[in-house]
């Protein structure tokens, strides 16, 4: 199909149709996200995995799917954004095979990784398909919104769904049940999303694709080294001696091509920078939230796997709720001002949570929950609209990658801290009686000690218990308290900057989501407002410089 085909195509294909063949793909995204979360204590069992190997399982997914995302925006952009959604689709597919028949757990991480290339291509292009089938401002709005809601919402029920497979089938059901579902993504993609025209001109760098994977991964394992009951700190010099090499010749790189893989340019756009900074520390409080509470409903309190995901399961359905409401609401307060009452809100809900509901019984917690995840969807619907207003249309991938790169780092970071914090507290709290001994990996976690007290006579075991239930309890607390901490200094900064910033302010409300109308060109802005004030006029034409970001280097 031509381009020129593209116009009269689009303005014959149904929207929500296109979006409901998205919704699966984006559904499955965040459901692989969070799934392992509750399934951590049975693959210690069943696959004899150590405290480092459960996070890379975990880690491996977010973080080659961060490291890829601004590649594959780029090349989503390139071939097509329904051959890139297809193609990922795909991918998926088959690494959910490999890991639902997994034997080690370096087996499992490898799947774990192929996963996360195939939710590198399927996330940028389906945000791309949303971007440009929503032609109205308000409808895209609401759109995005929508998109917000599922990936997190179906983040958030991940845990849920997990632990019913667990109690019913074997561990590998919660990857198997990805592959009925991506064969109906595909064939609702093929059926309604129209063929959009491809843009063979645009550059895709596969080598720094690589470096910057490479540089994540490496950046990872230092931060992992460090945070290891007994830090490994030649090994933490070295990974991060070599990952911050890769960063800075993926940096050179990006200097010395007319098209980098990232282009730094866009973070001149304030709506960018913020709306990136805003998904990162989100997503790094929220991961690492959600992994120290799903631990400690099942290792503390006893509850089962799917138990443990109904209890966290408010903040998935206020996330929902707070997604849908807030692209047309966007329109009626701003975007500035629901930005600051989103972060305060999710900021209280933490910390009350944190505070005052923990362990304070079942409505305290719904309650501080519910609070938090409303919070939560509304700050991330927030963020994704403020990345994707400034993009044009044929750089729709690149903006999709990079509020998801935002998210997903975020995410990687904050698992892959509370899961070390977690283990280095734990063994340094953990206080055994002197007359009994354990093996040394058995103080890398409360999971390990479970396993280890087995062979224990009944009252040893009754005092490696309580020894070790008071261990990991500090650590839970401590992490809990890190991430309201991160919370509440992101909701100071955004407030300091909106309040004291007048121009940040004008950006903001520069970008009328009412209007249905394309924004001028920066030469077209003068002539067509001539009553604006020059401070208004400057932030348009900003904004409209921002749209095509990519176009200049």
């Amino acid at each position: 199909m031509s381009s020129t085909d593209f116009p009269d195509r689009l303005m014959t294909c149904r929207p929500w149709l296109c979006f409901a063949a998205l919704s699966g793909a984006l559904a499955l995204i965040g459901i692989d996200m969070t799934v392992l979360n509750v399934a951590l204590p049975h693959l210690s069992m069943q696959l004899g995995a150590s405290t480092s190997e459960k996070l890379w399982m975990v880690n491996a997914y977010s973080l080659l799917m961060a490291g890829l995302l601004p590649g594959f925006g780029a090349l989503s952009d390139r071939i097509g954004h329904r051959k890139m959604l297809c193609s990922g689709l795909f991918v998926f597919c088959i690494a959910s095979l490999i890991a639902a028949f997994s034997f080690t757990p370096s087996m499992l991480i490898a799947a774990r990784g192929f996963l996360g290339i195939g939710a590198a291509a399927i996330l940028p292009a389906a945000l791309s398909v949303v971007r440009t089938v929503f032609t109205k401002k308000e409808q895209q709005a609401t759109a995005i919104g929508i998109c917000g809601a599922i990936w997190s919402g179906a983040a958030a029920i991940g845990p849920v769904i997990g632990g019913l497979l667990l109690e019913n089938f074997w561990w590998g059901a919660v990857f198997l049940i990805n592959v009925p579902l991506i064969l109906i993504s595909i064939t609702l993609s093929l059926r309604w999303i129209p063929r959009f025209p491809s843009n063979p001109c645009r550059p895709w760098d596969l080598v720094a694709s690589v470096l910057l994977t490479a540089g994540l991964i490496a950046l990872l394992f230092a931060l992992k080294s460090a945070f290891k009951p007994n830090a490994d700190w030649p090994m933490f010099i070295g990974s991060a001696t070599v990952g911050a090499a890769i960063i800075v010749l993926l940096l050179k790189r990006a200097r010395s091509t007319a098209a980098p893989l990232i282009n730094f340019n866009m973070f001149r756009a304030p709506l960018v920078s913020l709306g990136a900074f805003v998904a990162f520390v989100m997503g790094f409080a929220f991961a690492a939230l959600q992994y120290a509470l799903s631990q400690e409903l099942q290792l503390i309190r006893g509850l089962s796997p799917s138990l443990t995901g109904v209890q966290i399961l408010p903040i998935a359905g206020a996330s929902v709720v707070a997604s849908f409401l807030i692209g047309p609401m966007m329109s009626r307060l701003g975007m500035e001002r629901l930005l600051a009452i989103s972060l305060g809100l999710a900021t209280l809900g933490a910390s009350l949570f944190t505070y005052v509901g923990f362990r304070s019984g079942a409505l305290a917690e719904l309650t501080t929950l519910s609070m938090l995840g409303l919070g939560i969807g509304a700050v991330m619907s927030i963020a994704s609209t403020a990345i994707l207003s400034c993009a044009s249309q044929d750089r729709a991938g690149a903006a999709a990658s990079l509020e998801a790169i935002s998210y997903e780092l975020g995410g990687t970071l904050g698992i892959a801290v509370a899961g070390s914090a977690m283990a280095r507290i734990y063994d340094r709290v953990l206080m055994l009686p002197p007359s009994i001994t354990l093996p040394v990996n058995a103080r890398d976690g409360m999971d390990q000690t479970l396993i280890a007290v087995a062979k224990l006579k009944p009252d040893e075991q009754i005092a490696v218990l309580s020894a070790a239930q008071s261990a990991f309890s500090a650590s839970i607390y401590s992490v809990l308290h890190g991430a309201t901490l991160m919370v509440l200094v992101l909701f100071v900064a955004v407030g300091l900057i909106l309040f004291f910033c007048p121009r940040m302010r004008a950006f903001f409300r520069a970008d009328d989501l009412s209007s249905d109308r394309p924004v001028p060109a920066q030469d077209e802005g003068e002539s067509r407002h001539p009553k604006r004030s020059a401070g208004t006029r400057r932030s348009g034409q900003y904004i409209s410089a921002c749209r095509g970001f990519g176009d200049r280097s």
